[in-house]
C-alpha cells in the first residue's frame, strides 16, 4: 500500500483521505438510523484538511462552536418562541456576533460555527418546534460523528503529519539560503549579476509557513517540548540568517566600489566556502556537535584572516590605490560577511535561548493586528451578515421558500466576505458546485440501482475526486467543496438511499435565497469595494512607514518590543494587501491599469520597508556622527530632511506619489548628499581617516541614497 501511495501526488491522497472519512461518516450515521444522516457526512468533508494538525485544529473548533451554539440556541429558543420580533433580533445577534469574533479572534472557525449552529437551531422553530430540543441533540450527534470519522482517518489512512511538512520547509529554507548566499557572492566578486534561481519571499514564505505549522504539531502530539524550543529556535536563527543575505544583496551598488575584494591578496574566495560548506550542514537539522566545532572554527579563522589581510593591504598602502569608498565597501562586505558567520556559528553551536524565544512569541501573541479603521470594518461587516440572515429569514417565512434553512446559511456565509468581490465569487461557486454536485447526484439515482456497499463505493469515487480538485486551484477550491456536499445530500438519507429530488433542489433553491439577501444587503449597505480597501491599506502601510522613519529621525529605536510590533504590523498590512490586489487581479481582469498601479506600490512599500530596516539594524549611529563631525557634516540635518521627504509622499489617484512642487526639495537634497559623498572621499584619502570610523557613516549615506532614488522615481 505504500509503495502504491508513493506513486500518488499530495492532492490525490488528500482526495482518498477525505472520501474515506466521507464514507466512514455515512456508514455509521446510516448503520445507527441517524435522522439526518447527510449531516455527518459533510461534517467529515469540510473538517477533512491536508495535514493531521489542521483536522484536529478544524475539528476541535467546529465541535465546540457546534454544542455551545446548540446550547444557546436551545436555551433561546424558549425565550423567542412567543414573538416574531425577539426571534428575529435574536437570529441578528447571533449571526452579527458570530461573525465580528470571527473577524477579530485567533478561533474564527468556532465562532462561525456557534452562530451558524445557534441560527438554525432557532429556524426550526418556524416548522418545527416541538422537535426542537430532538433536533439539537441529533446536530451535535451529527457532527460529533463526522468529526471523530475525520480525525480516525487522518491518523490511520496515509497520515500526513504537520511535522513532517515543517521539516520539508526548513530544509527548502536552508536550500534556499545556500542558492542566495551564493548568488550574492557573485554579484559582489564577479562583479555582476548571476542567475537568480531563488527568491528571498519565497524564503520567507517557507519559514512562516514552518512557524505556523508548530502549533499544528502541538495538537498534533508528534514533538515533545524540547523539540518544539529547538525548532522555535532554529527557524528564530535562519531568519537573522536570511536577513544577513539580505543585507549584503541590498547594499550592493555598482561593481566598480567592489574591486579591492578581488585583489589576490584579500583571497575572498577562502572566506566563502567555509560559511558554504556550514550552510549545506545545517541541512542536515542535526549536526554533529564535534563536526560543527570544526566547521565552524574553520568558519571564524578564515575570516579573522580575511580581515587581518585587509588591514595590513591597508598599512602597506595598497588600500589607497583605490577609491575611499571602494575601501569603506570592502571593509563593510567584511564586516557583514563576518556578522552572518556568527549568525551560523548561534545556530550550529549555542542557537538563541528560550528566554529570546518566549519573548518573540509574547510579542507576536500581544501584538494586534487590527487597528481602529479594521474594526470599525469588521462591525459592519458583522452587522451586514446579521440583517442578510435576518432578510433570508424573513423571504423564507412569508413565501415558504425551499431551502429556506440552507439560504439564512449561504446568506451568512457569502455576506461574512469583507468585500463586493469576494461575496459575489463566493456566492457564484457555492451554486455552481451546487450544481455541479447535485447533479451528479440526480444522475447516479437515476442510473444506479443502490445497496448500501454500492452506494459506499460510488461516494468513495466521486468524493474523492470533487477532493482532489479543492486543493488543485486556492481560488476556486470552494466550488469543489460545495459540490462535495450537494452529493452528498443528493444520495445520503436516512434509511437509505434517496428516492426522489427534494433535497439536492431545496439546496439549490435555498443558496439563491441565501446569495439573493446577502447581495441586496451588500449592495446598499456600505458597499465595500476592494479598491477601496487597498488604497486605504497602502495608506496605513504608508503612515506606519512615516512613523518608522520619524522614530529613525528621531533615534527612538532602542525599544526592542515597540520595534518587532511596528514590524509585524506593517508586514501584516502589506500581506492583506497584496490579497487584496490579488482579488481584483482575479476576478477583475479588465481593471488592468488600476492593478499595474497598486502592484507599483506595493512594490514601493516593500522596498522602502526593506531600506529603512537595513538602516536601523546594520548603522552604529554614534560612530557615524563621529565620523561626519570630522567632515564637518551634520548626520541630524540629513537626517530630518530625508524625514520630511519621506513625510511628504501620499496617495493621490491610487498612486503613491512625491509632490511635485517638492520635487526641487528633492533634487537638492540628493545633490548635497552626492556632494557630501564626494568631499568625504577626497578627504579621507589626504586624511588617512581609520576605516572601521568611517564605515558607519557610509553605510548611512548610501542608504540614504537609495531611499532618494526611490522616492525620486514616484516624484
Amino acid at each position: 500500500m505504500n509503495t502504491i501511495l508513493a506513486c500518488l501526488d499530495a492532492n490525490m491522497r488528500y482526495g482518498i483521505r477525505t472520501a474515506c472519512a466521507i464514507v466512514l461518516a455515512t456508514f455509521v450515521s446510516l448503520f445507527f438510523h441517524f435522522q439526518d444522516p447527510f449531516w455527518a457526512a459533510i461534517t467529515a468533508a469540510v473538517v477533512m484538511m491536508p495535514t493531521l494538525g489542521a483536522n484536529l485544529e478544524r475539528g476541535g473548533s467546529r465541535l465546540i462552536g457546534t454544542f455551545l451554539g446548540g446550547v444557546l440556541g436551545f436555551i433561546t429558543a424558549g425565550f423567542v418562541i412567543h414573538s416574531y420580533v425577539l426571534f428575529l433580533l435574536a437570529i441578528f445577534l447571533f449571526v452579527g456576533g458570530a461573525l465580528f469574533l470571527s473577524f477579530t479572534t485567533k478561533r474564527p472557525y468556532a465562532y462561525v460555527m456557534l452562530g451558524i449552529t445557534a441560527y438554525m437551531i432557532l429556524g426550526e422553530l418556524v416548522y418545527k418546534h416541538e422537535q426542537i430540543f430532538q433536533i439539537t441533540i441529533w446536530r451535535i450527534t451529527d457532527i460529533t460523528v463526522g468529526v471523530l470519522s475525520a480525525w480516525l482517518v487522518s491518523y490511520f489512512v496515509f497520515p500526513l503529519r504537520s511535522k513532517d511538512i515543517m521539516i520539508k520547509k526548513i530544509r527548502a529554507s536552508y536550500g534556499g539560503c545556500v542558492e542566495y548566499f551564493d548568488y550574492v557572492m557573485q554579484l559582489y566578486l564577479q562583479q555582476q549579476p548571476a542567475t537568480d534561481n531563488t527568491d528571498y519571499k519565497t524564503i520567507l514564505d517557507n519559514l512562516n509557513a514552518a512557524e505556523e505549522l508548530i502549533g499544528q504539531s502541538k495538537v498534533e502530539l508528534t514533538t515533545t517540548t524540547s523539540e518544539h524550543v529547538m525548532i522555535n529556535r532554529m527557524l528564530l536563527s535562519l531568519k537573522r540568517i536570511t536577513r544577513q543575505i539580505r543585507n549584503l544583496d541590498s547594499q550592493f551598488q555598482t561593481s566598480q566600489q567592489y574591486q579591492l575584494l578581488n585583489h589576490p591578496k584579500l583571497n575572498i574566495a577562502s572566506v566563502i566556502k567555509p560559511i558554504e560548506t556550514c550552510l549545506k550542514d545545517l541541512n542536515t537539522l542535526s549536526p554533529n556537535a564535534t563536526a560543527c566545532i570544526s566547521v565552524c572554527h574553520d568558519m571564524l579563522s578564515s575570516i579573522a584572516a580575511c580581515t587581518e589581510r585587509f588591514h595590513q593591504l591597508r598599512e602597506q598602502g595598497i588600500v589607497k590605490q583605490f577609491p575611499v569608498e571602494d575601501a569603506m565597501q570592502a571593509h563593510s562586505f567584511i564586516g557583514n560577511i563576518n556578522a552572518l558567520a556568527h549568525e551560523i556559528e548561534n545556530l550550529m553551536l549555542n542557537m538563541p535561548d528560550e528566554k529570546t524565544i518566549e519573548q518573540q512569541k509574547r510579542i507576536i501573541e500581544n501584538t494586534s493586528f487590527f487597528n481602529f479603521s479594521e474594526k470599525e470594518e469588521a462591525i459592519k461587516q458583522s452587522i451586514k451578515g446579521g440583517l442578510s440572515a435576518v432578510l433570508a429569514m424573513v423571504i423564507w417565512v412569508f413565501t415558504d421558500w425551499p431551502g429556506g434553512l440552507q439560504g439564512i446559511v449561504s446568506a451568512t456565509i457569502v455576506s461574512a466576505q469583507k468585500n463586493i468581490y469576494d461575496s459575489q465569487l463566493m456566492g457564484e461557486l457555492r451554486l455552481l458546485g451546487c450544481l455541479f454536485g447535485g447533479g451528479a447526484g440526480i444522475i447516479a439515482l437515476y442510473f444506479i440501482h443502490f445497496n448500501l456497499s454500492t452506494l459506499l463505493l460510488f461516494m468513495f469515487i466521486v468524493c474523492s475526486f470533487f477532493a482532489w480538485l479543492t486543493l488543485k486551484s486556492k481560488t476556486y477550491g470552494y466550488g469543489a467543496i460545495q459540490a462535495n456536499f450537494a452529493f452528498i445530500l443528493a444520495i445520503v438519507h436516512s434509511p437509505g438511499p434517496a428516492t426522489e429530488l427534494s433535497a439536492p433542489l431545496e439546496r439549490v433553491a435555498g443558496i439563491v435565497l441565501g446569495i439573493t439577501a446577502a447581495m441586496i444587503v451588500a449592495k446598499f449597505l456600505w458597499p465595500t469595494h476592494p479598491k477601496r480597501l487597498l488604497n486605504r491599506g497602502i495608506l496605513d502601510a504608508l503612515t506606519k512607514i512615516k512613523t518608522m522613519s520619524h522614530a529613525l529621525c528621531q533615534q527612538k529605536i532602542t525599544d526592542q518590543d515597540k520595534n518587532i510590533q511596528d514590524r509585524i504590523a506593517i508586514n501584516t498590512l502589506i500581506k492583506r494587501n497584496r490579497t487584496l490586489l490579488n482579488t481584483i487581479q482575479v476576478y477583475h481582469h479588465e481593471e488592468h491599469d488600476y492593478v499595474i498601479t497598486a502592484q507599483k506600490n506595493l512594490n514601493l512599500l516593500s522596498e522602502l520597508v526593506t531600506n529603512l530596516y537595513s538602516m536601523i539594524d546594520n548603522i552604529d549611529y554614534e560612530k557615524a556622527k563621529t565620523s561626519a563631525e570630522t567632515y564637518h557634516l551634520s548626520l541630524q540635518q540629513l537626517l530630518d530632511e530625508t524625514n520630511t521627504c519621506i513625510e511628504q509622499l501620499n496617495l493621490e489617484e491610487n498612486k503613491i506619489l512625491f509632490p511635485k512642487s517638492s520635487t526641487n526639495q528633492l533634487e537638492t537634497l540628493k545633490s548635497h548628499l552626492k556632494q557630501s559623498l564626494q568631499q568625504i572621499r577626497q578627504q579621507a584619502r589626504t586624511q588617512g581617516t581609520p576605516t572601521r570610523e568611517i564605515t558607519h557613516l557610509f553605510k548611512f549615506l548610501n542608504d540614504s541614497q537609495q531611499l532618494l532614488n526611490l522616492l525620486l522615481n514616484k516624484s
